[in-house]
């Protein structure tokens, strides 16, 4: 699996498009705020026990689960702080494909 190979907390910015990866350990008692982004995200959960909300439904997370946000949908993850929460976004504007799918092909899941 190719995210294995990725620095734990690495943050990548490139001109369109942010990349995170990020691991808070068990014990640790962040909390995320309902938010909206601007952008296009994509979410992939990749370890840990939680719920995501996304404009008033809610998803019990699995490793492996990938959920995409458009821009302005509001949304914000619930932990279980007895385990380890490990997550990859990536957000991106819509505008990041105009030259490369200008029918909007790729942009139709979100």
């Amino acid at each position: 699996m190719i995210y294995r190979l990725w620095v734990i907390n690495m943050t990548r910015s490139f001109s369109d498009i942010l990349l995170m990866h990020r691991v808070s350990k068990a014990g640790c008692h962040e909390k995320f705020a309902m938010h909206t982004h601007t952008t296009m995200e994509i979410y992939c959960f990749l370890s840990g026990k939680a719920k995501y909300h996304v404009e008033g439904s809610e998803y019990i997370l699995t490793s492996g689960d990938i959920l995409l946000m458009r821009p302005a949908e509001a949304h914000h993850i619930e932990l279980d702080p007895s385990e380890d929460y490990e997550r990859i976004c990536v957000n991106f504007e819509a505008t990041l494909f105009d030259t490369l799918d200008p029918e909007g092909t790729l942009l139709r899941p979100f």
